[in-house]
């Protein structure tokens, strides 16, 4: 196996993981300050820690950095946008489902837009869509309604 492959499924697990604690802490802030203020927090204390590490990387790089940022703006507007529903959504749905099957829904989102976006060829290559990935999905909402707390 390549070293490329090996070192991306590390980095894969490896946020997996990172997602499965940030989980357990947001968890924590929900029950002190609520989902919709965790979201919000959680999204300026990230953008505070990179607004630092890009300006760490424009004093190394000696600016070239700056004109990629202005160019890619519109991508990262969005995708910020999009994080902050996505960290309010969990700090809202894990204190209520339990880590376990908040982040079983949440891999469940993940996985049926990433099959909408396969088939329709947004990505690097169009995969349509066949019965077995359709049958992966149930699968995967099967496994989500029985992780669901029984009380």
């Amino acid at each position: 196996m390549e070293k490329s492959v090996v070192a991306a499924v590390l980095a894969a697990l490896g946020a997996g993981i990172a997602i499965g604690v940030q989980g357990a802490v947001m968890r924590t802030a929900d029950r002190a300050v609520g989902a919709l203020r965790t979201g919000l927090l959680v999204n300026i204390a990230g953008g505070s820690l990179s607004l630092l590490a890009l300006f760490a990387l424009s004093l190394l790089g000696g600016g070239v950095l700056w004109g990629a940022l202005l160019r890619s703006s519109p991508f990262w507007g969005v995708a910020g946008a999009l994080g902050i529903g996505i960290l309010t959504g969990m700090a809202f749905a894990l204190p209520r489902l339990g880590i376990a099957a908040g982040l079983g829904g949440i891999i469940l989102g993940q996985m049926t837009a990433a099959v909408v976006i396969d088939a329709a060829g947004w990505g690097a290559s169009r995969i349509p869509l066949s019965a077995s990935r359709l049958a992966g999905l149930l699968l995967m909402a099967v496994a989500v309604v029985l992780l669901l707390p029984r009380r």
